[in-house]
């Protein structure tokens, strides 16, 4: 009867091909989520660019600030977490509990009305064509860069505490999402309000 020996280095090689072989599609599916969330985000700033054409507009009953406050703020924030990540060093992140977090991450939205902005991220006054310009080609090289970052970079969120890559592309999207959805609302009752047929909308989410 024959005997088998494995060699330590074998038994390594088995387990390591093992432990390849059951983590590759969690990589994979976090590399495809990045990546569609990524896209999300582009598409996000064409709105935004194509939303740019109504900066003045304002509706009190959905948002006290305008068109322009919201699109701007959207990509101070989109350009500020992103040169943030750049900076930091993976070291110094502190994985944290967070009940707020899983909350909006799951509902993938904020309520409206509930936060106030950091001042970093909030337009000092109504922003211009050329201020909204001048962002836009910013936000483009930045989210051009947010593709090649680390995993392990990450950025200390106010409420959030400190996000790693991946949460900090959900975070971004969703943001986002929350203030060009009231920009949508704004521009949206304009228009009603000039073709004379105004529907009521709920400012609540």
């Amino acid at each position: 009867m024959k005997s088998f020996t494995f060699s330590h280095d074998s038994l390594n090689e088995q387990n390591n091909e093992w432990r390849r072989l059951i983590t590759l599609p969690y990589i994979k599916r976090d590399i495809n989520m990045k990546e569609k969330i990524v896209r999300k985000l582009r598409n996000q700033i064409e709105e935004i660019e194509t939303q740019s054409a109504h900066l003045a507009l304002t509706d009190t009953s959905i948002s006290t600030a305008s068109v322009g406050w919201h699109l701007d703020h959207s990509m101070l924030v989109l350009n500020a977490v992103i040169e943030s990540m750049k900076k930091s060093d993976p070291a110094g992140f502190k994985q944290s509990f967070n009940l707020k977090k899983l909350i909006i991450f799951n509902r993938r939205k904020f309520p409206r009305g509930r936060g106030k902005a950091p001042k970093a991220v909030t337009p000092t006054e109504q922003p211009t064509a050329a201020d909204v310009q001048h962002h836009l080609k910013k936000t483009k090289l930045a989210l051009a860069e947010l593709s090649t970052l680390n995993k392990a970079v990450f950025f200390k969120h106010p409420l959030f505490g400190h996000l790693r890559l991946r949460d900090a592309i959900r975070f971004l999207e969703i943001h986002t999402e929350h203030h060009l959805k009231i920009v949508r609302d704004i521009v949206g009752r304009t228009e009603c309000t000039s073709t004379g047929s105004v529907t009521k909308r709920d400012s609540r989410e």
